[in-house]
């Protein structure tokens, strides 16, 4: 008489496998995130900085443009001896 495999085992690893790839891909995008974020948020900022005439003090002066720059952004900063470009925001934040 032939032994016959149970189906059960091979479902329950593939199941666990299944798990485990969706979490990886979650905890990826959660670490990826924040970069992307900061990225397009300097982007978003270098726009209006490279403007003739721009300068965060000129955004006192005027209304604030919800399409425009965030009021609380102050600058950039660049080292070029150690390759560091960052844009410098008022306030301190989780982010």
């Amino acid at each position: 008489m032939p032994r016959t495999r149970s189906r059960a085992p091979r479902r329950l690893l593939f199941a666990g496998e299944l798990v485990l790839w969706v979490l990886g891909g979650a905890l990826l995008v959660l670490a990826v995130a924040p970069s992307v974020r900061a990225r397009s948020y300097a982007a978003r900022q270098s726009v209006f900085l490279e403007r003739p005439g721009a300068s965060p003090l000129s955004r006192v002066i005027a209304p604030i443009d919800p399409a425009g720059p965030d009021p609380l952004f102050l600058g950039r900063i660049e080292i070029p001896r150690v390759g560091v470009s960052a844009m410098v925001r008022e306030g301190v934040d989780d982010a």
